[in-house]
């Protein structure tokens, strides 16, 4: 069978392909990678969608996508291109599968975790006319507990208190994580007694809600993200230019703990003693701060999530969904499922003496963006696509998001090092394996603090990446494993490669254009190195 799947189509369009019979053709591609528009919507009438990463699917393995068997949708409200898609793959019967069950079965195949006794919790904006879903797995068999409706959207406050800070809307709750960590809690900014946790359930007091306002889900999510009647209250909608002052510091801390709570108290109500692992997925799934909270403050032997919880995962979440339904089991699923930058004719693999080159480099503390092999599906750099530096002065974090990235500075860099590295400078995890992919925040040791002070935030976490020898990028293996032996450097800072308000770089070609607006110092393009002129 030859399947396409599609997701994301609000926000952050993708595609996922794979045929059956040869399972090593599982492709997942984000279209704001090869389009260059950040968070890539069908919704916004002013951009024409080419469906670029279907092309590519196309280009790499098909000879025409007439020969597509399935066409799997990831939302059970069909989307507006669905039309369009049919004409691209008349021979497709169309499938539906759920916003949320794409969500579960998204974090299910990159955790490469198979259930057996384990409930989900999968929490977003809105999709399907909800916001979430809550159950249990029973072996392979899913049951859904609850459904909660989207004027209980825990992620729609989020980002609605994202936007009355002036931060962005969809895309930019990462901001508000970041800032929060500056900020106290203020009992005139909490909505504590406006949200109500009874067992499993959700509920808003009217004046957080505003349900009566709006008269559809759509109507009701944008008038949520764009105007807070309740925020409006307590305090001034902030605009993007205006200065982020401490108010604006301590909204970010109370509102986003008030959440957390409330994710919190969810989630252990959904805790029976029998099921004793927690898939956690959805856009809330991102906030790697709320992943280290629920491993520290529920019960769950581990709180498993993936790098591409939100939206731009459920293509992959539904094709998985689907195949598990007609009996096909995938192993052992990573990341490193986009564009591959290997089949460029240029390309030629790292060899050791660039790698030597590279940590030389860093340890002279230059920056270098590294582009080699597929690229990775979701936001997190996973040094496929990133820019590495030097963690070992406080000032490089100032240096790298001022001058490189030309973002806000309260923003963090987060650190990757050898998996036999982490309880050198990490506390101890549940597991760590679950930290494998820049999916949670743990908490720093002194030794971390004081050595590597550019990669620890201001609250004392870091959100770590472990490499260990049988990683897909393995470049990053030998860079660091030189880094700590010649160098005495155990730690480098990993960002995404791209610039603010970009997606990260797809290609070298655009790896070029983003190299030549950016502060870096050198491009490593596999085995070529590129030093700024």
């Amino acid at each position: 069978m030859k399947i396409v799947s599609c997701g994301g189509f609000f926000h952050d369009l993708n595609f996922s392909y794979i045929d059956t019979a040869k399972p090593e053709t599982l492709i997942s591609l984000e279209e704001e990678r090869f389009s260059g528009i950040k968070s890539h919507s069908l919704l916004n009438k002013s951009i024409k969608t080419e469906y670029l990463s279907l092309q590519y699917i196309n280009d790499k393995y098909l000879s025409s996508l007439s020969d597509i068997d399935f066409l799997v949708i990831s939302d059970c409200n069909h989307p507006p291109c669905l039309d369009e898609l049919k004409l691209l793959m008349p021979k497709a019967e169309i499938i539906t599968i759920g916003h949320y069950i794409s969500h579960v079965y998204n974090v299910l195949c990159l955790s490469n975790y198979r259930p057996n006794n384990t409930s989900f919790l999968a929490l977003d904006g809105f999709g399907d006319g909800l916001s979430g879903i809550c159950g249990k797995f029973n072996l392979d068999d899913l049951s859904i507990l609850h459904e909660y409706p989207y004027d209980v959207s825990l992620g729609l406050l989020y980002t609605s208190a994202t936007q009355h800070l002036g931060l962005g809307g969809f895309g930019s709750e990462g901001k508000m994580q970041g800032l929060a960590s500056y900020g106290s809690y203020r009992e005139d900014y909490s909505l504590k007694n406006l949200i109500h946790i009874d067992g499993h359930l959700i509920e808003f007091e009217e004046i957080l809600a505003q349900k009566d306002d709006f008269g559809d889900q759509e109507l009701y999510a944008v008038q949520a993200l764009t105007t807070n009647k309740y925020f409006n209250k307590i305090i001034r909608k902030r605009f993007h230019d205006e200065d982020i002052e401490q108010d604006h510091i301590d909204f970010a801390h109370t509102i986003q703990k008030d959440i957390f709570n409330a994710i919190i108290n969810v989630a252990n109500s959904i805790y029976d003693g029998n099921h004793q692992d927690l898939i956690f997925s959805g856009g809330l799934a991102q906030n790697s701060t709320l992943i280290n909270k629920l491993n520290l403050q529920t019960p769950f032997n581990r709180v498993l999530t993936s790098t591409s919880s939100s939206d731009r995962g459920n293509s992959l979440g539904a094709l998985i969904a689907f195949m598990t339904k007609k009996g096909f089991r995938l192993e052992a699923i990573e990341p490193f499922l986009g564009y591959d930058i290997c089949q460029d004719k240029s390309y030629k693999p790292m060899t050791e003496e660039t790698s030597n080159r590279l940590s030389n480099l860093i340890a002279d503390d230059k920056i270098v963006a590294l582009i080699e092999g597929r690229a990775e599906l979701g936001a997190r750099a996973l040094c496929n696509r990133s820019i590495l530096a030097s963690p070992c002065h406080a000032n490089m974090k100032d240096h790298l998001n001022r001058n490189v990235k030309h973002r806000e500075l309260f923003r963090p860099f987060a650190p990757v090092l050898l998996e036999n590295k982490v309880d050198k400078y990490f506390k101890s995890t549940k597991n760590n394996s679950d930290s494998k992919y820049m999916t949670r925040c743990v908490d720093a040791l002194e030794l971390m603090i004081n050595k590597y002070p550019a990669a620890v935030h201001v609250d004392g976490t870091s959100r770590i990446q472990l490499v260990d020898s049988k990683e897909k990028n393995r470049s990053i293996y030998k860079v660091l494993n030189t880094l700590g032996k010649v160098h005495g450097i155990d730690v480098l800072i990993n960002t995404s490669f791209n610039d603010n308000g970009m997606p990260i770089v797809n290609t070298f070609d655009q790896a070029l254009k983003a190299f030549s607006g950016m502060g870096i110092d050198y491009v490593v393009y596999g085995d070529e190195v590129l030093e700024r002129q």
